[in-house]
């Protein structure tokens, strides 16, 4: 059998428990992750960056500090217009390196503010959902096999794929994650058939994780425009990155309540992307 993979990052609101948490990445194939990570090392040499990591660059600290006039008050110092051209540049040639790749991105963001009202009106309903790392993780899993399981039909059995999912390493959600797993394989027994343990690593070890965090970064920010800043328009990134895009899951009040109700296997209340990319743009 062949080995693919998906790489999941989180994302979160400086403020999450009141606004949106993410989990996004994407699913490859072996040679295209290879390729990837490849490609990605060559443009992280490119800037003599150690890793790469959204937040930073659009703030313009971390690894990206050493291209502002003052580095050492990066952090708090406004942008030049020359900053400002200079992280569009090298931001647009990260998204770009995505869109060049065979990628099927998938997401799963949460409403925190609509959970937490949830688990006030109906506490004992709340009790059936995992916590809620858990509980986009699993989504993002759950789609992954599906997508796999496309793929494996009709293909000899040589020529089928397994899927390691790999998400970054997160001292917290990690353990009680991995730990979830065979309860998920008895839920979803179809969806996971083709799915491996999932492993938590570290995004510098594995550069296809930076390249998760870069779109779940740009989903977080759109998904979350859509429900704080309405009038914010789409972000060109996630423009760029939208066509890429196989599923993505809003989490809102009465999404979460078909959740915490879904009483079935390897089925669950979805937005298509065709309404997705509708509603989000």
């Amino acid at each position: 059998m062949l080995l693919a993979a998906g790489y999941f990052d989180e994302s979160a609101d400086g403020d999450f428990e009141d606004r949106v948490f993410t989990v996004g990445g994407y699913v490859a194939g072996g040679a295209s992750s290879l390729q990837l990570d490849l490609r990605w090392h060559r443009l992280l040499d490119k800037y003599e960056l150690a890793y790469f990591k959204a937040s930073e660059l659009e703030s313009g600290i971390g690894e990206f500090a050493k291209f502002r006039d003052n580095p050492e008050t990066a952090a708090t110092d406004r942008f030049t217009q020359r900053e400002k051209d200079l992280l569009k540049a090298i931001k647009i040639e990260f998204v770009e390196l995505l869109c060049k790749q065979e990628l099927l991105a998938i997401s799963a963001t949460i409403h925190m503010r609509h959970l937490k009202a949830f688990a006030n009106d109906k506490p004992d309903l709340v009790k059936r959902l995992p916590p809620f790392y858990q509980l986009c993780g699993h989504l993002v899993m759950m789609e992954s096999g599906k997508a796999l399981n496309e793929a494996n039909a009709g293909v000899s059995p040589d020529l089928k794929s397994t899927l390691r999912p790999i998400f970054d390493s997160h001292q917290e959600f990690g353990p009680r994650f991995e730990a979830s797993f065979e309860s998920f394989k008895e839920k979803n027994p179809t969806s996971s058939q083709f799915l491996l343990r999932p492993m938590f690593e570290d995004e510098r070890t594995y550069k296809c994780l930076q390249a998760a965090d870069l779109f779940a970064y740009e989903i977080r920010r759109t998904v979350s425009n859509h429900f704080f800043e309405p009038r914010v328009k789409l972000r060109k990134a996630m423009e760029r990155l939208f066509p890429e895009v196989r599923a993505t899951f809003v989490l809102d009040y009465p999404i979460i309540e078909s959740l915490a109700l879904w009483q079935g296997k390897d089925s669950i209340p979805i937005l298509p992307i065709e309404e997705s990319y509708r509603e989000l743009n």
